[in-house]
């Protein structure tokens, strides 16, 4: 308990740009999508992205959200959605 409270107090997590293009670069993979419904691609959902890296990064210690980081949490968010982005029938490389 005392390793949380600390890291929330004392590490606030910075995106660096190699985070923020991985974010893009699934947002628009999201927007693309025909499947998804509507409140499955606004805003809030990159929020979301930005948030949810910020606390894992958190808890692995770190003062910047790096390409771990956004990778964890995008692999995170498709297992939770599933849009097919790892399916095997339907292969993307995530580019910039």
């Amino acid at each position: 308990m005392k390793y949380i409270v600390f890291v929330q107090r004392y590490i606030d997590p910075v995106c660096t740009e190699e985070a923020e293009m991985i974010f893009q670069a699934y947002f628009s993979y999201l927007r693309g999508r025909t499947t998804l419904t509507k409140d499955r691609k606004t805003i809030r959902m990159l929020e979301s992205l930005i948030r949810l890296s910020e606390a894992h990064a958190r808890m692995m210690f770190r003062k910047d959200i790096i390409i771990y980081d956004a990778i964890s949490i995008v692999i995170l968010m498709e297992h939770c959605i599933n849009t097919g982005l790892f399916d095997e029938n339907y292969p993307i490389v995530m580019s910039r």
